[in-house]
């Protein structure tokens, strides 16, 4: 062979091996981002599944507390109605009776009520219950458990969006490492410029994806 014929063998050579270079490195960074945003998703997803048990377990808490603050405050209700009836016919002893029997939490809440002197003071609360003190611990919880399964329900929405946007990212990933990969099979150097491009597009478009979501 000739000088002449080894110097378009050697282009040809050297051509070759700038598609493989370029490919590897495509091929490689593809690669590992593809096990990233994998890995984030299955992070982000048990994240979701975390926040939901949390968001059901408060919601759970949430309504046995409601449930327990409503039964007290019937018994309340009940045991100041009868109080106040006896006290309307004038059987002050059954009055007691029942005076004597109210929850300690009421108690409290019904002794700084009669303290206002609602018989003769118009500016007394109507009964108390409309005592600004009458709040039942139970109810009060049970709004704070609400509010946290409120609040484990937008994590777990936040979680699921992630996740998903790191799944779709794949996309970009698997199309990259297709056009990657497929730049090698053709012989013109056009047809191996325009896959490596594509590739390497889609690449730093996933990229750019995986940079801009937060890190489980």
């Amino acid at each position: 062979m000739t000088a002449e014929e080894a110097k378009p063998a050697e282009g040809a050579a050297s051509k070759d091996k700038w598609v493989d270079i370029v490919s590897a490195i495509v091929l490689a960074i593809a690669s590992l981002m593809a096990a990233w945003n994998g890995y984030e998703a299955t992070r982000w997803n048990g994240r979701q599944s975390e926040a939901t048990n949390q968001m059901l377990a408060a919601q759970v808490a949430a309504t046995r507390a409601g449930n327990t603050g409503e039964q007290r405050q019937l018994i309340d209700i009940f045991a100041f109605s009868s109080w106040l009836n006896a006290m309307l016919v004038g059987d002050q002893e059954t009055a007691d009776f029942y005076q004597s029997h109210f929850r300690a939490e009421f108690g409290q809440i019904f002794d700084a009520w009669l303290a206002t002197d609602p018989l003769t003071n118009p500016d007394a609360p109507i009964n108390p219950f409309a005592m600004p003190g009458y709040v039942l611990e139970d109810l009060r919880r049970a709004a704070e458990f609400e509010q946290s399964a409120s609040d484990f329900a937008e994590q777990s929405r936040e979680a699921n969006t992630i996740g998903s946007n790191y799944i779709r990212n794949t996309l970009f990933i698997s199309v990259s490492l297709f056009f990657a990969g497929l730049a090698r099979t053709f012989e013109r150097r056009a047809a191996h410029i325009l896959m490596l491009t594509v590739a390497g597009m889609m690449l730093l478009i996933g990229i750019a994806n995986a940079l801009r979501w937060p890190i489980a």
